[in-house]
């Protein structure tokens, strides 16, 4: 028996092949016909799919341990990073992206808790080739230059702009000592976390911005955009921003500043070296995505439907906490403030409190505000951490009194349970990290903070639905207006909306891969929330809108509409949309850009235009 043992470990470390070529690991197995990862990563003109599983620390994890611990037979991992100190873990070869996101049901349970997703094998050759050529390529600037000016003196690969005229002169005057521009900060990143092509591309700004680098260990970067002869014109020009750039709070310096700054985290010895970015096209004008939230996908809110219409909002990140003061102006927003006495709802009657689709779950938001917690306590693959206010014992008090006795008026929730449903747990807010939750419970305004804990949602899921079992789980009163049968039945596929004897531009458009038109991005919402063509019915959409699947498992939404020849053009186009519509936060964005975003959930543009469907309105 222990011989037969022996053999059998043998013949498994014979054919199990683990090696490096490069900046590749992989680990295959010799003894099946299974094709080679490696082979397909390895080939230019691969039309394969492959699942995308974590990217991995290469200070802390060493890819080939991690094939060990998870029994992984065909995987690879690439480094990327300035100094290549992460590694992407790809798994598997599959003929088409729904093959990739069939089979991660497959994998080790421990490896889908990091949510693995379907992803063309050429984007993960585009992301290893991209980071190869930065460190091959440099441009060097000439010697007058690096002797006259003392602002750049600094490291390698420590400025970083995009192949345009407009980024080649803000790197000019960045580098002009006398330079009397001003320019505006975007932000800055952590290159642990991001890259600076993915901010560039994500917000759309790589045409005019430039990052360079900063910090002990150079892992973070600062974005400053465009220039400006005048503060005044640098400030109006924060003010044409979308949202999106806005929500980073942007803010206008003088150029000198910049340099001040940058001369400070410059070592004197170092030598002067400017990387161009390669950029795929993208808008500069629009957010493709947030990456606070799994998967880009973003929460939407549905609240009650009256008659012929729905109101959906959108919130695209986990934002910090923050709160209306109603001493300022209506739409300011600020923190809320440390040790804050009068209580923050005043209590009138319980119409401050809203319920949610699940019974015995209830919420508090402000007129304009949005309870992101609502949103994530109804979905079970919900990841984030909350913080917990303790049980309230409803014989002796009520939901509305822990509300006020707890000065929260906004992102908490209250759900009932026990066998007669005689308690209920607060909990307040939806964060990323324990650490996002704990540093924000040094902020509340309680009395004492020694009650309150941090905990996953899912502890919460896991006892509201213990007592709720044999219940019928969702609220009719919020819901009625999704029992609506239709004759239509989607399954996943893209759907189009066009009226008789019309022709449908946006679908045109949608799949000509070399458009370079516009469109408006309505709204994302969860499938199961309603019906695509109760959507559009509902907000009068009978024309030239479409909507697509996105999310690793396709569950959401996008819906775009109409096409337009410039970006003025499209915006000036929100505002003729309804009121309803526009209450969504509606965006101009690159027609391009949303078949990207389709794409990057395993479909393919033209595969999807073979099998999209039609509602037709007469």
């Amino acid at each position: 028996m222990i011989h037969k043992i022996f053999i059998i470990f043998l013949f498994t470390l014979i054919n199990l092949n683990a090696a490096m070529e490069d900046d590749i690991v992989y680990v295959e197995d010799k003894s099946t016909k299974n094709i080679s990862l490696k082979d397909e990563f390895l080939n230019p003109n691969t039309q394969f799919y492959t699942i995308s599983i974590c990217t991995l620390d290469l200070n802390k994890y060493d890819p080939i341990e991690y094939f060990k611990t998870f029994n992984m037979t065909n995987a690879l991992a690439y480094k990327f990073g300035e100094n290549k100190q992460f590694a992407r873990v790809i798994s598997g070869v599959y003929k088409t992206g729904t093959e990739a996101t069939n089979a991660i049901k497959d994998l080790d349970p421990r490896l889908i808790k990091n949510k693995p997703y379907s992803a063309n094998l050429k984007r993960h050759q585009e992301v290893f080739t991209e980071y190869q050529n930065s460190i091959k390529k440099t441009i060097t600037p000439n010697k007058k230059n690096i002797e006259k000016i003392e602002v750049n003196k600094q490291s390698s690969k420590s400025i970083f702009i995009n192949n345009s005229k407009e980024a080649k002169k803000l790197k000019e005057e960045f580098l002009n000592e006398n330079s009397q521009f001003y320019s505006i900060a975007l932000g800055s990143i952590s290159l642990k976390r991001n890259s600076i092509e993915n901010f560039f591309e994500t917000y759309g700004v790589e045409d005019e911005a430039l990052a360079h680098l900063y910090g002990k260990n150079k892992d973070k970067a600062r974005i400053i955009y465009g220039l400006y002869k005048t503060r005044a014109e640098a400030i109006d020009a924060i003010k044409k921003f979308n949202k999106n750039l806005k929500r980073n709070k942007p803010y206008s310096m003088k150029m000198e500043k910049f340099q001040s700054f940058y001369n400070k985290n410059i070592s004197k010895n170092e030598d002067n070296s400017i990387v161009e970015l390669k950029m795929n096209d993208s808008n500069k004008k629009e957010l493709a995505s947030k990456p606070n939230l799994s998967d880009d996908i973003k929460i939407i809110k549905n609240e009650k439907l009256e008659k012929p219409k729905i109101v959906n909002k959108i919130k695209e990140e986990v934002k910090e906490r923050k709160i209306e003061n109603k001493e300022k102006e209506k739409n300011s927003v600020k923190k809320i403030k440390k040790k804050k006495t009068e209580p923050i709802i005043e209590k009138k009657d319980n119409s401050f409190l809203k319920e949610s689709k699940l019974v015995d779950v209830y919420y508090v938001e402000e007129d304009g505000e949005f309870n992101i917690l609502s949103e994530v306590f109804l979905n079970d693959g919900s990841s984030f951490f909350t913080i917990d206010f303790g049980e309230v014992n409803l014989k002796e008090s009520t939901i509305e009194q822990a509300f006020l006795n707890n000065k929260i008026k906004n992102e908490a929730l209250a759900y009932k349970y026990g066998d007669n449903q005689e308690y209920a747990r607060v909990i307040y807010g939806a964060f990323e990290t324990k650490d996002d939750a704990r540093k924000t419970i040094e902020e509340l305004n309680v009395t004492s903070l020694k009650n309150l804990r941090v905990s996953n949602i899912k502890n919460h899921q896991k006892l509201y639905k213990i007592y709720h079992k044999n219940k019928m789980i969702f609220n009719s009163k919020v819901n009625n207006a999704q029992d609506e049968t239709s004759k239509y039945e989607f399954d996943y596929s893209s759907v189009y909306a066009k009226l008789e004897n019309s022709e449908s531009k946006i679908k045109k458009e949608f799949f000509n891969r070399g458009t370079s038109k516009y469109t408006i991005t309505l709204i994302t919402f969860l499938k199961d929330d309603i019906r695509v063509d109760k959507f559009f019915e509902y907000n009068n959409l009978y024309e030239e809108v479409l909507a697509f699947p996105i999310g690793s498992q396709n569950s959401y939404y996008r819906v775009i509409k109409g096409v337009y020849d410039s970006f003025d053009e499209a915006n000036e186009a929100i505002n003729n949309l309804s009121k309803d519509l526009r209450e969504n936060q509606p965006y101009v964005s690159k027609i391009s850009s949303q078949q990207k975003k389709l794409e990057k959930y395993g479909r393919v543009l033209e595969t999807e235009m073979k099998q999209i469907q039609m509602i037709e309105f007469k």
